[in-house]
């Protein structure tokens, strides 16, 4: 992580973090959606909601680490102003779609 600028202790633990909790999303997700396959019946669309709520925060959790991340990396002397840059448009897509 060092060879790409993610030096400090913060970085370190935030990516950390952000792997650790993507790796517990994906099983409850794995666990969630992978039975149904073995299913022989018709399955409906409440049998895949569990596995949805999973992945929309895997999703959550992946965006919020690139939108904070991503000023860092793209705008590093203009950090501030690069994260409401990068944060505005996305969450303005979100609450005005």
């Amino acid at each position: 992580m060092a060879q790409r600028g993610c030096d400090n202790v913060i970085c370190l633990n935030e990516t950390s973090k952000v792997v650790e909790s993507s790796i517990w999303l994906i099983i409850g997700w794995a666990l969630h959606y992978i039975p149904f396959f073995a299913m022989g019946r018709v399955l409906y669309f409440h049998h895949y909601f569990p596995a949805l709520l999973y992945s929309s925060m895997l999703s959550g959790v992946l965006l919020n680490f690139i939108v904070n991340t991503a000023p860092a990396t793209i705008f590093p002397q203009w950090h501030k102003m690069g994260y409401h840059v990068v944060s505005g448009p996305v969450s303005g897509g979100i609450v005005f779609r």
